[in-house]
């Protein structure tokens, strides 16, 4: 009957009216009559309990159906009450030197589900079939022993290695199609033209409250007419207005000048503007490229726009 006591929470008068067919044993599980709401309720209990009532009944005899399962021991054969069960307690408190009460077996019972981390207080109120959750919390009183061993072993454990969201790998970005044919890439993102995506290997982390990237080196083969057409086409195309009156340069104008480039490109072979621009002799250093401000060097400029050249400038 103790074991059903500390690991039910049922009270004492609920778990002394219990009879053979208030027991579940397959379900591990016993009703009784709640003390507030006077229905029949499931009440669980540890296995162990479970094997203590079996050898009972197999010393004493199962009761019959409607008769109660708990028995005196001494004297006449009848029902436990709640008068006897307290002098079975009296008697030892008397021998062990304790002053235990019937109702602190169902305090101890509520203390092991809630501090064993498996169960949340709603789910030890549902147990305890309490109404008002603050009920429950008034048997959690934490004791100042148990909160010190705790700490310490809060403060004994590993620290983790502290995560920084920055910490992760910066994008990628994406680059002009002329990575593909093994050529170094322009400086500037491509919108359209291109679609390949150019892993540079950032890394960044955390150092003296600002963030370091490191980037590792792309490396190429050297171009055969320089380094000209590494830049954007919008910075080319600058030098085809450069002698335009020392002006300042509009939209417009700039536009004009882009296409006054990529005009005359397209007479050359390449699938890129960058691989025109090595087809043509205008990666020599002999031609100048504000020659096409007043006309072009070689062949007219009046020929066909590349679509997809013009889209990434």
């Amino acid at each position: 009957m103790l074991e059903f006591f500390v690991t039910s929470g049922a009270r004492a008068t609920e778990l002394l009216g219990v009879r053979p067919e208030d027991v579940d044993w397959v379900g591990r599980r016993i009703y009784v009559v709640s003390k507030g709401s006077r229905e029949r309720e499931a009440v669980p209990a540890s296995p162990q309990a479970f094997v203590r009532l079996a050898l009972y009944f197999d010393e004493i005899g199962t009761p019959a159906t409607g008769e109660p399962v708990w028995r005196t021991r001494r004297g006449e054969n009848r029902p436990l009450g709640y008068s006897a069960m307290r002098r079975v307690l009296q008697r030892a408190n008397a021998r062990l030197g304790t002053n235990w009460t019937l109702h602190d077996m169902r305090h101890t019972a509520v203390s092991r589900m809630a501090n064993s981390g498996k169960l949340t207080l709603p789910e030890v109120q549902a147990i305890l079939r309490h109404a008002n959750i603050q009920t429950t919390g008034r048997y959690l009183a934490v004791g100042v022993e148990e909160l010190f061993d705790k700490l310490t072993e809060h403060y004994a454990r590993p620290r983790p290695e502290r995560q920084y969201l920055w910490a992760t790998p910066l994008p990628t970005f994406r680059r002009c199609s002329v990575a593909e044919q093994g050529v170094r890439p322009t400086t500037g993102l491509s919108r359209r033209h291109g679609p390949v995506i150019a892993e540079l290997g950032f890394a960044s982390r955390f150092v003296s409250g600002k963030i370091k990237a490191e980037a590792a080196v792309v490396t190429a083969p050297p171009r055969p007419h320089g380094d000209l057409s590494t830049t954007g086409i919008e910075a080319i195309a600058r030098l085809a207005i450069a002698t335009w009156d020392g002006a300042e340069v509009t939209r417009q104008q700039r536009g004009q000048a882009t296409r006054q480039v990529l005009t005359y490109l397209t007479e050359f072979d390449g699938d890129t503007w960058q691989q025109r621009w090595d087809s043509s002799p205008l990666g020599r250093a002999e031609i100048q490229v504000n020659s096409l401000g007043h006309g072009a060097p070689q062949g007219s400029l009046t020929g066909r726009v590349c679509g997809r050249c013009s889209a990434s400038a």
